[in-house]
């Protein structure tokens, strides 16, 4: 039984690391078309300042 609770929180670390990974991965590639639509002379809305959660976690930029 006890094994089985080791598993699931197991689980859902592996699960809350993976979406870290997503968001990353995503403001990463928002970053790069940012960056290439300045190179391109075009004007597009900066993104949004980080929250305070963003910050903690070092996704601040």
């Amino acid at each position: 039984m006890a094994r089985s609770e080791e598993w699931r929180g197991g689980l859902r670390q592996l699960e809350e690391a993976d979406e870290v990974g997503r968001v990353v991965n995503m403001r990463k590639q928002l970053d790069k078309a940012n960056s290439a639509f300045e190179r391109a002379g075009l004007r597009i809305n900066p993104r949004p300042s980080s929250t305070p959660r963003e910050r903690a976690v070092g996704l601040d930029g």
